[in-house]
């Protein structure tokens, strides 16, 4: 049984937003397994992303409704023999391990 109040509480309605980006959360390249059928290494590479919109200040402010998305490669070095992009973005990962490990002096 509703009980009416003297002074009512009133909430504005929330303004409609919209996500429209979709930002990279996590990012994984795995070169860990042996191809089964070739004596060669199989690379994979997995991407989640989440859609978001920017703040003002250029922060990501995710939407609630937690839409995300997996993209995957399940072989980077088949792509790559294949697609120029896929192979310049390795070779660029490979030179990038290497001069790092240079400068820490791990290599």
């Amino acid at each position: 049984m509703p009980i009416d109040c003297t002074t009512p509480t009133v909430v504005p309605a929330i303004p409609e937003r919209t996500y429209p980006y979709w930002y990279l959360v996590d990012l994984r390249i795995d070169a860990s397994r042996l191809h089964e059928s070739e004596p060669r290494q199989r690379v994979t590479a997995t991407a989640v992303l989440r859609k978001c919109r920017y703040l003002q200040d250029g922060t990501p402010d995710f939407s609630p409704g937690g839409e995300r998305s997996l993209v995957t490669i399940p072989d980077f070095l088949a792509l790559a023999g294949e697609n120029q992009l896929a192979a310049t973005c390795f070779a660029n990962i490979v030179s990038l391990i290497v001069e790092q490990g240079t400068d820490q002096g791990v290599l």
